[in-house]
């Protein structure tokens, strides 16, 4: 019987770094299975948000060309000589067809079976988290209707990724899953979709708070991050907001209203998604742009993206930044901005004299 290979390949943020705790924390326990996840740099490291195991294989098979040997070198980094192997990065989603083809006869992935796991999500809540993210990493500061009009590419939409994925290793040898039916379960359903046991794993770990998780920002988070990123561009987003997800916020952040990006989104893109829907899950119109559930939460209008965020959200993130990570800030420039931030929203009435002496302190 042939060793098998599992790929996820991380669609569009499905929860591919809480997967990926667990499989780096759970290495006696998978070979237990049979089955083992190599090569993820950040093992034993709690401290660093990770992007998998074949994040550098990802970026190589991405580039015009790439040397054969060095591609080679780096499979075989995570894919064991023998046995099952896991490889787990949201940078192969990006892949398109022939370079999933070039991945696909390297030695070690031909002689094996290979099952790929994506979980793909409705547009809408999809977009959001993609515009937080574009804040962490990429400097943005305007609004999500703004970002969703002139930023959202559907030339690398994850239609075009997974027909990629679909055409080298075959339908019957990708799963798709949807992201909105599975969250409440997410991570058993994406090792049982891939045939993976879960004898003995710890799913919990998934969602440790020991290791930071690339989650969305709250009100206040992003609040600071794009008055950062609108003085400094993208030269502290990562840094910033690397520190701000370190910590674990009260309250899971909402999903908010922008009625602008919905109204563009289902304009533009309500049909192909319904099209979607029926060829990935039939005649269960699971799949598009936004769930009939969300809608309902935004009827009456209290999560509106374009509120002034809570006080108490704003100043606990300028706390977390000024009082728990000061120490780690980047340098003093920063450090002076987010000090006058504090001043300038303090007098303005945006966060309470309270929240603005916890950050002083």
């Amino acid at each position: 019987m042939k060793a098998r290979l599992v790929i996820y390949p991380g669609l569009g943020k499905t929860g591919t770094t809480a997967l990926q705790v667990l499989l780096r924390c759970s290495p006696a326990e998978l070979a237990a299975l049979g089955y083992e996840y190599a090569g993820d740099m950040l093992a034993g490291d709690s401290e660093t948000i990770g992007s998998g195991n074949a994040d550098k294989l990802a970026r190589l098979l991405g580039k015009a060309n790439p040397p054969l040997a060095r591609i080679e070198e780096l499979a075989n980094l995570i894919i064991p000589e023998t046995g099952n192997a896991i490889i787990a990065s949201e940078l192969l989603s990006h892949l398109d067809e022939q370079q999933w083809q070039r991945f696909a006869q390297l030695d070690r992935v031909a002689e094996r079976r290979t099952t790929v796991v994506v979980a793909i999500r409705n547009l809408y809540p999809s977009a959001w988290s993609a515009y937080n993210q574009d804040i962490k990493r990429g400097g943005y500061f305007g609004e999500f209707s703004d970002w969703a009009r002139s930023m959202f590419d559907t030339s690398g939409s994850m239609f075009g990724q997974l027909a990629a994925m679909r055409s080298v290793f075959g339908a019957d040898e990708v799963t798709v899953l949807h992201f909105e039916s599975s969250r409440s379960n997410l991570i058993e359903t994406l090792l049982t979709a891939a045939e993976i046991p879960l004898d003995g794993l710890d799913l919990s770990l998934a969602g440790s708070t020991a290791v930071p998780h690339n989650r969305s920002l709250t009100d206040g988070e992003r609040a600071v991050m794009r008055a950062v990123n609108r003085s400094f561009g993208s030269k502290y987003s990562t840094a910033l907001s690397d520190l701000l997800l370190r910590h674990t916020p009260p309250d899971r952040p909402e999903l908010l209203l922008d009625a602008e990006a919905l109204d563009f989104l289902d304009r533009n893109f309500g049909a192909q998604y319904a099209q979607a829907s029926t060829d990935c899950f039939g005649d269960d119109q699971v799949l598009g742009i936004c769930s009939a559930e969300i809608r309902e939460r935004f009827a009456d209008g209290s999560l509106d993206a374009h509120r002034e965020p809570p006080r108490e959200s704003t100043g606990a993130a300028l706390a977390t930044l000024l009082r728990k990570e000061r120490r780690n800030l980047p340098n003093r420039t920063i450090r002076r901005f987010l000090k006058g931030l504090r001043k300038q929203l303090r007098a303005s009435g945006r966060i309470d004299q309270g929240h603005a002496e916890e950050a002083a302190t």
